[in-house]
C-alpha cells in the first residue's frame, strides 16, 4: 500500500468517527470499522495525542469518547433520526433510562417490555423522585418521548428493530397494542454508552 492510499484510508476511518463515535462491525458502516480496525494504533495515537479523546475497539464496535470542550454547550443537541427535532431534557433522561433498562433485558425485547421496565426504573429510584423526574405509560407525550429515544437508539445500531409500528404503541394506552420488538444490537456496546451517559439522569 502507497503512503497516499494508507493516508486516505487514515482520513476516512477518523472521518467516520468524528460523524459517528460509535461504528458497528455489521451494518452500513461495516468498512469504515474495518478500516479503523486497520489503522487503530495511529488512530489511537492521533486522537489522544490531539483533542485527548479515548479510542475503545471492540471485536463488534468502536466507540470514541469524545469529550466536550464545554458541557453547557446547547448548540449541538442530539437529534431525533426520523422528524429531526432536538432531543428535550426529559428526552435525554429516557434515553439514558432506556439504556440502563435494555443492560439488564434479554436480547429481544419489545418497545411496550422496555417501556414498563423503564417506569420500574423511575418508580424505584430514590434520586429521580426527588429531583420530580415521572415516566407514566398512559401519558401520550412520555409514550413519544420514549420512541424518539428508541429511534435514535435504532439510529445508532444499539437496537435493531425487527418488526412492529410505534405508532400503535404511541397511540394506544401504553399497553396492549402491537409494538416494536427489537433485537438488542451488543450486551458491550450497550455499555460503552452507559459509560458516558450514567449520572446525567438525576439532573434531568
Amino acid at each position: 500500500m502507497t503512503v497516499q492510499e494508507t493516508r486516505a484510508e487514515r482520513q476516512r476511518a477518523l472521518r467516520a468517527l468524528l460523524q459517528h463515535p460509535l461504528l458497528s462491525a455489521a451494518g452500513s458502516f461495516a468498512e469504515e470499522f474495518g478500516l479503523v480496525r486497520r489503522h487503530r494504533e495511529w488512530l489511537a495515537d492521533w486522537l489522544n495525542r490531539y483533542p485527548g479523546w479515548r479510542l475503545q475497539i471492540e471485536s463488534e464496535f468502536a466507540r470514541l469518547r469524545k469529550t466536550p470542550g464545554d458541557i453547557t454547550d446547547c448548540t449541538r443537541p442530539a437529534v431525533e433520526p426520523r422528524e429531526e427535532t432536538p432531543f428535550t431534557r426529559r428526552r435525554y433522561a429516557l434515553l439514558c433510562l432506556a439504556l440502563a433498562a435494555l443492560e439488564r433485558s434479554d436480547r429481544q425485547t419489545a418497545l411496550g417490555r422496555l417501556a414498563e421496565d423503564i417506569e420500574n426504573l423511575v418508580v424505584t429510584d430514590p434520586l429521580l423522585q426527588s429531583a420530580g423526574f415521572r415516566f407514566d405509560l398512559l401519558n401520550y407525550d412520555h409514550r413519544r418521548d420514549l420512541v424518539h429515544a428508541a429511534r435514535f437508539l435504532v439510529d445508532r445500531g444499539i437496537l435493531v428493530k425487527v418488526h412492529g409500528d410505534e405508532l400503535q404503541y404511541l397511540n394506544a394506552d401504553g399497553g396492549d397494542a402491537p409494538a416494536w420488538t427489537f433485537h438488542n444490537f451488543q450486551f458491550n456496546t450497550r455499555r460503552a454508552h452507559l459509560e458516558n451517559d450514567r449520572g446525567a439522569v438525576a439532573g434531568q
